[in-house]
């Protein structure tokens, strides 16, 4: 079953990304530590959804800021915006990314951790990114 919800899509250029915002510390999530960062961030999800992220080439990040996980994201880079609901791939330009599933803990939101982690991103991955998508829950 499908549950369908309003979604808001956005897009950050790398050029405003950074404004203002403290860069935080990024980390590939090796496969087998995936559902700990999750729980530790008191977010779970189903191994299966994170098998089918890993298969259509998603990497998992964690972000660290004073030495502490303060987040997590899905990044699709090169092959396209993953659709878990369709298994679909939405085609992204060169030099764009798009992140799935932004998760800040609790303790640290409003604290405007999603813009740095657009920031981290179109600037401190292996190539810049110019634009970084995302999606969100409209009532988000």
């Amino acid at each position: 079953m499908i549950h369908l919800h309003d979604v808001a899509i956005l897009a950050a250029g790398a050029e405003a990304a950074g404004r203002g915002a403290s860069p935080l510390h990024w980390h590939e999530v090796p496969r087998e530590a995936i559902a700990a960062v999750h729980a530790d961030l008191g977010h779970r999800l189903r191994p299966e959804r994170a098998e089918r992220r890993l298969a259509n080439g998603l990497r998992f990040l964690r972000f660290e800021l004073d030495g502490r996980t303060v987040a997590s994201t899905w990044i699709a880079e090169r092959q396209g915006r993953y659709l878990d609901e369709f298994n679909w791939l939405a085609p992204i330009a060169d030099g764009e990314c798009w992140v799935r599933d932004v998760f800040v803990t609790p303790s640290m939101r409003g604290r405007r951790l999603f813009a740095r982690v657009v920031a981290t991103l179109a600037h401190g991955l292996e190539r810049p990114m110019h634009r970084v998508w995302s999606d969100v829950d409209w009532d988000n």
